[in-house]
């Protein structure tokens, strides 16, 4: 899980951001640090403040929480946080229509057909702006809104069950097609015998 997403799961359970600094990053062993001016650098797993910067104000949190995958590198300011809070808030898009504005969800690239997350971040009569998950460089894509097929280009995030049954699905369809003279049941079989559906095996 990201550091934003740590925050605004995490924050609010103690009162939330409070006056303790303008951003927050946090160290390798999860504790969290808030700051005012300047810039820190990570190194070996250490914030340490700019010397250069005489307005560098640490404050340490008395919170240590799960470390997050972007931990490194993730600085978090107080708008950014309150923006994820607000929209942790809404309602979840439940997959009809076109996302809203703040929805993480999948998109499929008609070009390559493969689905990636993404978070819409405008959105008009006329066009949607997406952006790519990405920690560096994201890019931002605007898709027009013309025809009612547009909708079906996004859809809800995925579970993990959710996509290992996806995956086993293809890879079964894909497997069974070229057992063309036998029943559906006999060409899973077959297909499975011959080791070609990794989510089945034979017993014994």
């Amino acid at each position: 899980m990201k550091l934003i997403d740590l925050l605004v799961q995490e924050l609010p359970k103690i009162g939330g951001w409070g006056n303790t600094g303008e951003h927050c990053v946090q160290d390798f062993n999860g504790n969290l640090w808030f700051y005012k001016g300047g810039r820190p650098e990570y190194t070996s797993g250490i914030w340490a403040a700019d010397s250069l910067s005489p307005n560098f104000n640490w404050t340490r949190w008395g919170l240590c929480i799960t470390k997050a995958i972007d931990n490194s590198h993730s600085h978090v300011s107080h708008e950014q946080y309150e923006a994820a809070l607000a929209a942790s808030k809404q309602p979840v898009w439940n997959g009809e229509g076109l996302p809203p504005v703040g929805t993480e969800c999948e998109w499929q690239d008609t070009n390559t057909k493969c689905w990636q997350k993404v978070t819409v971040v405008y959105s008009s009569e006329w066009v949607t702006v997406i952006r790519e998950d990405k920690d560096v460089d994201p890019v931002e894509l605007a898709i027009e809104n013309y025809g009612s097929e547009r909708s079906k280009e996004f859809r809800p995030i995925r579970t993990e069950a959710e996509r290992k049954r996806e995956e086993a699905t293809a890879e079964m369809s894909a497997s069974i097609a070229k057992y063309t003279e036998m029943t559906f049941l006999e060409a899973i079989y077959e297909a499975v015998a011959a080791g070609e559906i990794k989510a089945f095996k034979l017993a014994g």
